[in-house]
C-alpha cells in the first residue's frame, strides 16, 4: 500500500477520535445525482481510485471533492450544455493487478480525461498507451514530478517532494540555524528519497537512518536539532515515542501528507509543508470558505485537505471541455494556464508546458503545531495547525501571497504598494526566527 495513502487513511480514522468536532467520513448528505443521459450527450471523466480495499479511506476525500465539482457543474447547466459524469473504476487497492484499471479505461471510446488517485506507477508503465490516446491524465495524491517521470499527457495536483524539501531547507538553515539534522525513512519505501536528495542539494547535511526501533532511533536522535520523519502515519507513533523519551527532543519535521492529521501527541513546534490555502485552516479566504461551506452542506463533513485537489482537477478539466477542447487540444488547453490560471478552491491552477503541476512553488510554506499558550484563530475547529507566515516568502520578510489574497491577511494593504512584511499579518504565526518554538 502506498505510504501516503496509508497515512491519510489512518489519519482520517484517527481524526474522528481526536478532533473536538470530528469531520466524520460518513456523510449526512450527498451531492444530488446527475441525470442518466446517453453517452452521446455526456462529458465523461474516468476516475481510477479505491472504492474498496485497503486504500478506500485514503481515496475517499479525493472522490468527495470530485463529486462536489460534478454536482455543482451539473446544477449550473453542465459543461457546454451537456451533463458531466464521473465514471469511477474501483482499483481495489492492493488487491488488483497494478495498472489493470487504468488499462481498461484506455479504450478508443473511453472518457474525455482520466483522473488517477494514488500510485503513479501505472501511469509510467502505460506511457505508450496513454500517449497514443492523447487524452490528459491527472494524478492526485502522489508525486512523479520529483523523479522527472511526468510527460506531456500527465498533470499532477500534489506538491512535489522536492518542493517540500526546499521549503523545509530554507526554514531549517535560515530561520532555525539547526546544525545537526537527522532523518528517519522507513525501509522499503524509496518514494520519499527525493526529499532527502533535495535537502542535501540545498546544503542541508542530513544524517539518514532507517532504524525505526525506539531504542536505536532515540539514540540517533539524541542531541539532534531536528528530526525529519519521512514515514507514514502507522509508523509515526514509533517516532513520537522515541522523541518523547529524550530530555531535549529535536524539532519534528513531517512531509505534507501528515499535515492532514491532528494527533494530540504531536509535540508543539512540529512543522509540515502546505499551501496557504489549505482548507482546514484558510476559512478567511472567500473562495476557500465557499468551498468549505458547499462541501459541508453537500457531503456532510468538513474537508481535510485532499478534497481540494479532486475538486480543482474536475473544474479545470471541465473548463477545457467547456471551451470545446478534446484529446490533444485539451492537453494544450491545460498547458496554457501559466503563470496565473483559473482559481477554484485553492491557489491558481498554473499548469504550464514545463512542469504540469497545479500549484506554484511560491505558495508552499510551513504549518506548525502551536504551543499551549498560543491563541489560535477563532474559527479553528478540529485542527491545531497554523501557518508560519514568514515561510511564505523569499527572504523571511515580505510575504508572497498573490495580490487577490493579500488583504485577507493585511487589511491595510493597497494595490501598487510593496508586499507587506510578515509580522503585520492578522492571521497565522507572525513571530520571527528568534521564536524559540517555531
Amino acid at each position: 500500500m502506498n505510504a501516503g495513502r496509508a497515512a491519510v487513511a489512518l489519519a482520517l480514522a484517527l481524526v474522528a477520535c481526536t478532533s473536538p468536532s470530528p469531520p466524520s467520513l460518513e456523510p449526512t448528505a450527498t451531492p444530488t445525482p446527475a441525470p442518466s443521459p446517453t453517452a452521446e450527450d455526456t462529458h465523461v471523466l474516468g476516475v481510477i481510485a479505491s472504492v474498496t480495499g485497503p486504500s478506500r479511506l485514503a481515496d475517499r476525500p479525493f472522490l468527495d471533492g470530485m463529486a462536489l465539482a460534478e454536482a455543482e457543474l451539473n446544477e449550473g447547466g453542465g459543461v457546454a450544455g451537456r451533463p458531466l459524469r464521473l465514471e469511477v473504476v474501483d482499483d481495489a487497492g492492493d488487491a488488483a493487478p497494478p495498472g489493470r484499471a487504468l488499462s481498461d479505461v484506455l479504450r478508443a471510446d473511453g472518457p474525455d480525461a482520466i483522473l488517477v488517485v494514488g500510485e503513479g506507477g501505472p501511469i509510467v508503465d502505460l506511457r505508450p498507451e496513454i500517449q497514443a490516446r492523447g487524452r490528459p491524465v491527472v494524478l492526485l495524491g502522489a508525486d512523479l514530478y520529483s523523479d522527472r517521470l511526468l510527460y506531456r499527457q500527465v498533470f499532477q495536483t500534489s506538491p512535489p517532494l522536492r518542493w517540500q524539501a526546499r521549503s523545509v531547507a530554507r526554514y531549517l538553515t535560515r530561520d532555525r540555524a539547526h546544525r545537526r539534522i537527522v532523518a528517519v525513512q522507513q525501509p522499503g519505501d524509496p518514494a520519499r528519497s527525493a526529499f532527502l536528495d533535495e535537502l542535501r542539494r540545498q546544503g542541508v547535511d542530513v544524517e539518514a537512518t532507517l532504524g525505526l526501533g525506539d531504542g536505536r532511533l532515540a539514540d540517533r536522535a539524541g542531541g539532534a536539532d531536528a528530526l525529519i520523519a519521512l514515514v507514514d502515519l502507522e509508523r509515526l507513533d514509533a517516532v513520537l515515542r522515541a522523541v518523547d523519551r529524550l530530555d531535549d527532543p529535536p524539532q519534528l519535521v513531517l512531509p505534507a501528507d501528515l499535515l492532514r492529521t491532528d494527533l494530540d501527541d504531536i509535540p508543539p513546534g512540529t512543522v509540515a509543508p502546505g499551501p496557504y490555502t489549505w482548507a482546514p485552516w484558510a476559512r478567511p479566504i472567500s473562495r476557500v470558505r465557499a468551498f468549505r461551506s458547499s462541501f459541508r452542506r453537500r457531503i456532510g463533513r468538513l474537508p481535510v485537505a485532499s478534497e481540494q485537489e479532486g475538486y480543482d482537477a474536475v473544474r479545470i478539466l471541465a473548463a477545457g471541455l467547456e471551451a470545446g477542447r478534446a484529446g490533444d487540444g485539451l492537453v494544450r488547453f491545460l498547458e496554457r494556464h501559466r503563470p496565473t490560471g483559473p482559481v477554484f478552491s485553492s491557489t491558481s491552477v498554473t499548469l504550464g508546458p514545463d512542469d504540469h503541476l497545479f500549484q506554484g512553488e511560491l505558495w508552499l510554506g510551513l504549518y506548525a503545531v502551536p504551543g499551549p499558550d498560543e491563541r489560535p484563530e477563532p474559527w479553528l475547529v478540529g485542527t491545531r495547525w497554523r501557518p508560519i507566515v514568514r515561510t511564505f516568502s523569499y527572504t523571511g520578510q515580505r510575504t508572497l501571497y498573490p495580490e487577490r489574497d493579500r488583504r485577507v491577511f493585511f487589511p491595510f494593504w493597497r494595490p501598487g504598494r510593496p508586499s507587506p512584511r510578515f509580522g503585520r499579518s492578522r492571521w497565522g504565526i507572525v513571530t520571527g526566527p528568534e521564536d524559540p518554538l517555531h
